[in-house]
């Protein structure tokens, strides 16, 4: 071997390279590991490169991880490259089988075109070569995996940050919740101030939670953030009527329905909802209907006003599923209230309206609040926990209260003059009762009525909101929601159907039965449990309406609860494993690639470089001893099939000063000899 053709610069830079890609490899992770654990830098953190151009630590980070990627991908490709190159001649000298000149550019070529490797035909020849230009072409993917090892994940900063803050709250010691309350036209000394009803604000928050049946969309004081506020408020605690008590309200029902007798007005009630009245509490009436001369009956609503004075606040409500079945007869189809006579044998209507049935009463009372809100993320979770402060003592609503004068007594105090005009001073209590009936009578709105079929069930009646609440997923008043099947009679005593509805689920084609989902939603909780639950949700989200917030200046206003914070921050996490196992394999295979080349450094007893004089000294177009047209000798078209099955031979140097030869033999026999050439006594 003559060491004067081995380039000591090859070599090195070939070792250069490869140590120069370890040495990336391991400031890649040292940069990373510098990161790990750290907090990532604000979006806005950022250097002023020129005029009105910036870039923030964060994209510096990222820039300086893809840049090290970069480098060891150059780096450790630049050793790979060199060693294919040496292991290349080394190939086409030794090569001892039919080697053409497509061959030749396959192989001399991968090294700038990956498409080089989809050429199978020719690599299977070369297995040393194809190993070399595989981990050439696959080397980039360790510069794309390994940026991605360094993320970014938010934590929770512990301990959390808590701090008194003013949070949503109801403040009931206020005005808020009424709607203006006026005076008579009098000089009275203090004034007198009658209640009117609700505030459109509490009114419209009561309609909304009663249809969506959990509490509203509360704004917290900040994101990611919990507290738990108390606070007294109105509750409903429901039970069922007592036997005796249900027992006298079928029977107002059937005298009710009793004047009613000819058929085709035959009425029957599915579902009641009343309130108990009266001039106070020895004089209170709670069955559903009330009469002055026992033929009309009015259903005890109160008229336009559902809340009674001065005696206790209380919700009936009685739901009669098997009264407004509708069942067929001779006559058509009626309710079985109505048909009972007919085909109920020694059934009575007392029977039918106590079948199935269910009677329930609700109270007004003050209960005590403790409710714990959750933020996490955008979500809303709310707890809603109450106990009852005196029990059995419902709540009487007031109808009036004494106020400020031009004369000016200044206060708010209870309607009393027994003992003449009182001392002036806000009684918070009073304000209290005037919040809780508001929303008791914003809730009765909802309630209040009935439903009813008329004329052989032909007719349904819908005389209450209560169709429009959650409370339909109550068990007991899911009836409602089933169409009336069976058809009636129209006004000339023609059979029809009562809905469209009923009429498709009654067909017997498919295509009209699936036009109706038949499908019911199964509950299990309560009518009575469900109204409780929808009162709580409702008291709840009156903190939802900055209408109803507490003003703080009042010595009524609540005071401030600790909130606690739940802060979070980026932080960098690095996945060394993952970056090693990409960076492992590189450098692994690199390094069998450079041994690869560097023997072959010593079988070629010297070196070889990838440039164009290399190819020139070794193929140098000498003359030729058969004639070539034009076009294929053009270097500026296609390879000819000629040229490219023409088999290449090399003669390999076997000392410095030696001469190679090199031929050319085409399918046809020919042969192209080029022009010999004495090596250099210089390495390349």
């Amino acid at each position: 071997m003559h060491r004067s053709s081995i380039s000591r610069l090859v070599i090195a830079t070939t070792f250069i390279a490869y140590v120069i890609g370890i040495l990336a490899a391991v400031g890649h992770h040292l940069f990373y590991r510098s990161l790990a654990g750290t907090q990532a830098p604000d979006p806005n953190d950022r250097y002023k490169i020129i005029y009105k151009s910036y870039v923030s630590k964060q994209e510096v980070n990222i820039i300086g991880g893809t840049a090290l990627a970069f480098l060891v991908k150059s780096a450790l490709g630049t050793a790979i490259s060199m060693a294919y190159v040496q292991l290349f001649w080394k190939t086409l000298m030794q090569s001892t089988h039919r080697t053409t000149l497509s061959m030749v550019d396959t192989t001399f070529s991968v090294l700038t075109s990956i498409l080089s490797l989809s050429k199978v035909w020719t690599w299977w020849r070369y297995p040393q070569l194809f190993g070399i230009a595989a981990i050439a072409a696959l080397l980039p993917l360790a510069s794309i995996v390994t940026p991605a090892t360094l993320t970014i994940v938010q934590k929770q900063i512990t301990p959390p940050q808590t701090a008194p803050s003013q949070v949503p709250n109801v403040g009931f010691a206020s005005l808020n919740y009424v709607d203006y309350m006026t005076p008579p036209p009098s000089a009275e000394v203090p004034a007198v101030y009658f209640y009117t009803g609700p505030s459109k604000a509490a009114f419209d928050i009561v309609q909304a939670v009663a249809a969506q049946g959990s509490v509203a969309a509360i704004t917290p004081p900040a994101i990611n953030t919990s507290w738990t506020v108390g606070f007294n408020g109105p509750a409903l605690t429901c039970s069922d009527v007592p036997e005796q008590q249900s027992m006298a309200m079928k029977l107002n029902i059937l005298n009710a329905t009793s004047n009613i007798t000819a058929l085709q007005t035959c009425l029957s009630y599915g579902f009641l909802a009343w309130t108990a009245i009266g001039t106070g509490p020895d004089d209170l009436s709670t069955v559903p209907f009330y009469s002055t001369d026992n033929i009309t009956y009015t259903l005890s609503t109160s008229g336009s006003n559902p809340i009674s004075f001065n005696i206790p606040a209380i919700l009936y409500m009685a739901a009669l599923p098997s009264a407004i079945e509708v069942v067929e007869d001779q006559a058509g189809a009626r309710t079985k209230f109505c048909n009972v006579s007919s085909i109920m044998g020694s059934q009575s209507q007392l029977d039918v309206l106590g079948e199935n049935s269910t009677f329930i009463q609700c109270e007004l009372v003050n209960a005590s609040y403790s409710v714990s809100f959750d933020y996490r993320n955008g979500g809303q979770a709310v707890e809603v926990n109450t106990s009852i402060i005196s029990a059995n003592q419902s709540l009487f609503p007031i109808s009036s209260v004494f106020g400020p004068s031009l004369t000016g007594w200044d206060g708010i105090t209870p309607v009393d003059t027994s003992d003449g005009v009182p001392a002036p001073y806000v009684d918070a209590t009073i304000l209290e009762t005037l919040s809780y009936q508001a929303i008791m009578q914003s809730f009765l709105t909802q309630i209040l009525g009935s439903v009813s079929l008329r004329d052989l069930g032909a007719v349904d009646y819908l005389d209450t909101a209560i169709i429009n609440t959650a409370l339909m997923q109550a068990p007991e008043l899911n009836f409602l929601t089933q169409p009336v099947v069976p058809p009636g009679m129209d006004s000339w005593g023609n059979e029809q159907y009562n809905t469209l509805q009923g009429a498709v689920a009654a067909s017997n084609k498919t295509i009209l039965n699936s036009l109706v989902n038949n499908m019911t939603v199964p509950y299990n909780t309560s009518l009575a449990t469900m109204t409780e639950e929808l009162f709580k949700n409702i008291v709840v989200s009156m903190m939802s309406a900055p209408e109803l917030q507490p003003n703080y200046s009042s010595p009524f206003a609540p005071e401030k609860v600790v909130v606690t914070t739940y802060a979070a921050q980026n932080y960098y996490i690095y996945n060394a494993y993952r970056l090693w196992i990409a960076y492992g394999l590189a450098i692994a295979f690199t390094t069998f690639a450079v041994g690869t080349g560097i023997l072959a450094i010593f079988e070629n007893e010297g070196t070889y470089t990838h440039d164009f004089s290399t190819v020139l000294r070794i193929m140098h177009s000498g003359k030729l001893t058969v004639d070539l047209d034009d076009k294929n000798t053009d270097a500026r078209g296609p390879l000819s099939d000629k040229l490219a099955s023409a088999v290449v031979t090399l003669d390999k140097p076997d000392g410095m000063g030696t001469r190679a030869r090199a031929t050319a033999q085409a399918k046809d026999g020919s042969t192209i000899e080029l022009l010999d050439y004495p090596h250099d006594n210089e390495g390349l």
